[in-house]
């Protein structure tokens, strides 16, 4: 399968046991918890953390006129981890990721990325005092990729003032999202009130279709777009997440990690996979005698999804020119993982399924 999930499956039996006598709502209620407490709230945390490493490594990269090669790979190694962890989240893009006025995740990471307007700036670059006056498409963890790795202009001056501006700002963004998070919407998740969601059942339902949600996004955006699949065949490389670190298929797979994460539940603590309605045998169909649950079908439906990630050898922007046949492997057992999760754990779970509209960016 790869990398190992960041989150380890917990003790099933034990889980389990712990739904003993609950009614399904208390069920779906400590697994909220589990997404919220164990994974939402310290992940955002995480994010924020290395948002502000990456600023002050970028900083320190800068302090001298000609920064050393040392300095600038650990600004980018410091990008690296910040995007992992941001990556981590996409499932949880929802509340004040996009509410209005403030918007902060596009303001972190909006797609696609404008080079030109951020090349333009560069004659006259940000300060840490009107970045703020910058648009979406030129600031964040993308332009701040393309500042790192694909940008022409030296290091000394305009760049480095854009990097410190714009890592700064990412740093700040960050925080806002994790105070956000940490003391309003986290609470809102766990005790709902009507305001945004009626009560725990929709809670509940909605992370699930989120789960869901995000495998259509990582097919149709993250992987068929680049394919070609919305410009008649023609492979479109520069449509990739992550373009100039090579980081496109490590994007997909930290998401994947957290959905993962969301299934098997974390140390100590349910998820999904100790849900009895999800661990019930059933007969495949009425006229079968085998029987199978949707346990054994997430799980190997995962398993394969990841196997078939990991056989793209090549970035993906190399990939989807010279290996097609790849990304087309990894977009149809995606597909099959996102057949388990809208139809049969939405079914056997009583959630009216809902696709949402893109992953927000």
């Amino acid at each position: 399968m790869g990398r190992t999930p960041a989150v380890v499956a917990l003790a099933l039996g034990a889980a389990v046991a712990g739904f003993a006598g609950c009614e399904s709502t208390d069920a779906r209620e400590q697994v909220v918890a589990t997404w919220v407490e164990a994974l939402a709230v310290p992940g955002h945390r995480a994010f924020a953390d290395a948002a502000a490493a990456l600023a002050e490594r970028s900083a320190a990269a800068c302090a001298d006129d000609a920064p050393r090669g040392a300095d600038i790979d650990a600004a980018r190694d410091a990008w690296r981890a910040a995007r992992s962890r941001w990556k981590a989240l996409d499932v949880f893009g929802i509340g004040p990721y996009d509410a209005y006025p403030d918007r902060l995740g596009p303001h972190i990471d909006f797609r696609p990325l404008r080079v030109e307007r951020i090349e333009a700036r560069l004659a006259d670059p940000p300060t840490a005092d009107d970045i703020d006056d910058v648009g979406a498409a030129e600031r964040g963890l993308p332009a701040i990729e393309f500042l790192l790795w694909g940008a022409e202009a030296p290091w000394p001056g305009a760049r480095c003032q854009y990097l410190v501006a714009a890592t700064a700002d990412t740093a700040r963004l960050a925080e806002a999202l994790r105070v956000a998070w940490t003391d309003d919407f986290a609470g809102q998740l766990l005790a709902p009130d009507g305001d945004p969601y009626a009560d725990s059942e929709a809670v509940f339902g909605a992370l699930l279709n989120r789960m869901g949600d995000l495998i259509l996004v990582i097919r149709d955006d993250r992987l068929g777009r680049p394919l070609g699949d919305k410009a008649g065949g023609v492979p479109q490389p520069q449509l990739v997440e992550s373009p100039f670190s090579d980081r496109s298929l490590d994007d997909i797979r930290d998401a994947l990690d957290t959905v993962w994460a969301m299934y098997a539940g974390a140390p100590g603590r349910p998820g999904l996979a100790a849900m009895p309605q999800v661990l019930a045998r059933r007969a495949v169909d009425e006229a079968s005698t085998v029987e199978v649950n949707v346990d054994a079908r997430f799980r190997r439906a995962y398993a394969e999804a990841r196997v078939a990630l990991d056989g793209i050898s090549s970035p993906l922007a190399e990939a989807v020119v010279e290996s097609p046949a790849r990304v087309r492997a990894a977009i149809a057992a995606l597909g099959q993982l996102q057949t388990v999760i809208q139809v049969d754990l939405t079914g056997v779970l009583a959630v009216q399924l809902a696709f949402g509209s893109g992953d927000g960016d």
